[in-house]
């Protein structure tokens, strides 16, 4: 199994100047903590992979769904697994509303279909994944990887959004 793992860490000026962005441009706040996360690609199931490591902010977050969109957007269908397991989610209430309709409403993800992946009975990302589904985002909560991935490979894309 071949692995693109991307690594970013207090690159966001880098990521935002140097990569193309005019697919999938999320404006990127100012940094409250440290970014962490890491992309990585499965060549053979097609599925990319987003972990979230340690505190998570809103600007980490729209870095990595700039990332994503930059580097991927040309996949269809878009598989995407986030793993937000032991996070420490550094968004408020208003800031989680903002980036799930963001994600909904992001023309370079139309055709993503997301597995979020948590600790039993705790998603931190909780209020994120449903204003997105509400939006139409294609979306589903798992707290088992195996049931994640199963669910990802399906064959079944809703390519029509809801609105």
């Amino acid at each position: 199994m071949h692995s693109l793992v991307l690594r970013v860490r207090h690159f966001s000026f880098f990521l935002n100047s140097h990569l193309s962005l005019r697919r999938c441009s999320l404006p990127v706040r100012q940094r409250r903590k440290a970014m962490s996360y890491k992309i990585e690609f499965d060549e053979e199931s097609k599925t990319v992979t987003v972990q979230y490591i340690g505190s998570v902010s809103l600007d980490t977050m729209l870095s990595a769904v700039n990332s994503i969109c930059s580097l991927y957007s040309d996949l269809n269908p878009l598989r995407i697994l986030i793993v937000v397991i032991d996070i420490d989610m550094q968004l408020s209430y208003e800031e989680q509303k903002y980036l799930g309709k963001q994600l909904a409403a992001n023309k370079a993800l139309e055709k993503a279909k997301v597995a979020v992946l948590h600790k039993k009975n705790n998603n931190p990302s909780l209020i994120i994944d449903t204003i997105a589904f509400i939006n139409g985002y294609q979306l589903a909560q798992f707290d088992n990887k195996k049931d994640a991935l199963s669910w990802l490979s399906s064959a079944q894309i809703n390519t029509k959004r809801l609105k």
